[in-house]
């Protein structure tokens, strides 16, 4: 998963943010890399704190991470947000 810290990185937690880039770019290389192949890839950018109860709990995330990877080529995307 990707966070929102590598869109805006806090000073306190900067290599989050480089880490957090860094699994962006290389899911859409990745991605890019596998398509001929009939293989995609896929990072959820989760833009909020987790929790264990609501919208950040495991189960809506887990149900994002699957409405993700279900999609048809033509709809595809590397990258998914989950805005809760």
């Amino acid at each position: 998963t990707g966070s929102m810290a590598a869109d805006k990185p806090a000073a306190s937690a900067a290599s989050l943010g480089v880490q957090k880039a860094a699994v962006r770019n290389l899911v859409t290389s990745i991605d890019k890399a596998l398509k001929a192949d009939g293989i995609r890839a896929v990072a959820l950018q989760i833009n909020g704190a987790l929790a264990r109860d609501g919208a950040f709990s495991p189960t809506p995330i887990a149900e994002a991470m699957w409405q993700a990877v279900s999609r048809t080529d033509e709809n595809w995307e590397a990258q998914v947000s989950y805005n809760g």
